[in-house]
């Protein structure tokens, strides 16, 4: 599962060159499902940033856990990948626009059960800015 994390942000289609001033290192963003992104590094020059993301969605592995993300901006373009391996073979990607408070996205969850079947979801999130 970690080989497909680049490889997911290469799929989401972002350029390199990036502005990132709207993205403040140590920001932190919910979700309608309370889910927390937390930005802790951003490298404006690269156009990437890490951080965790904190699953709270009710029905969903994984909750209270934060898990590492990694992420490109582009402009107002945005979009980040999470590995939930340490509780779950899900990997979730995110790709949207980023806004002065906001973060509208539309994502693509991946998952395999125990016995290797494989499921994909998708929807769409608002994460606003609380800090």
């Amino acid at each position: 599962m970690k080989r497909l994390v680049p490889g997911l942000l290469l799929a989401l289609g972002l350029c390199t060159a990036a502005s990132a001033e709207a993205l403040p290192e140590w920001s932190i963003w919910k979700n309608p499902r309370d889910s927390l992104l937390i930005i802790t590094t951003v490298d404006a020059g690269a156009g990437t940033f890490s951080g965790t993301f904190i699953n709270n969605a009710k029905g969903y592995k994984c909750q209270g856990l934060g898990v590492p993300i990694k992420g490109k901006v582009s402009g107002n373009s945005i979009a980040f990948v999470a590995n939930f391996a340490p509780c779950a073979n899900t990997i979730t990607a995110w790709k949207g626009s980023l806004g002065d408070r906001t973060i509208s996205t539309s994502w693509q969850l991946w998952s395999a059960d125990d016995n290797g079947d494989f499921k994909e979801l998708r929807n769409d999130d608002v994460f606003t800015r609380v800090n």
